[in-house]
């Protein structure tokens, strides 16, 4: 289910680059993940909880558009208390124009 490619995307990031959302949901309810997911787990690549990394991740995400990432990010608990304001601010308003409106606060 989450096997990478050489360039270490799963099949949900293959979904989620050609934009196959009700695919991407298919995978998600059955345990797909995406490449950054399967390294984190496996303690390999960036970590989440270093804010350089996390500040680099996120803006990546937001670059390339991959709203998957940033839904794992801020599934992460305690997520924004490592970002900047300015970058929990992009998230929130990335995924708040992602899905027509209700994003994320800070505060929350």
């Amino acid at each position: 289910m989450n096997a990478k490619d050489d360039g270490g995307d799963t099949p949900l990031d293959k979904t989620i680059n050609f934009n196959r959302t009700e695919i991407a949901d298919l995978l998600r309810k059955h345990g797909g993940k995406i490449g950054e997911e399967v390294l984190a787990e496996e303690g390999v690549g960036w970590s989440l909880w270093n804010p350089a990394d996390a500040e680099d991740a996120v803006s990546v995400a937001i670059q390339d558009g991959d709203m998957a990432r940033l839904w794992w990010i801020t599934s992460q608990d305690d997520w924004f208390s490592i970002l900047s304001l300015e970058t929990v601010n992009q998230i929130n308003n990335t995924l708040n124009a992602s899905r027509g409106g209700g994003g994320l606060s800070a505060t929350q």
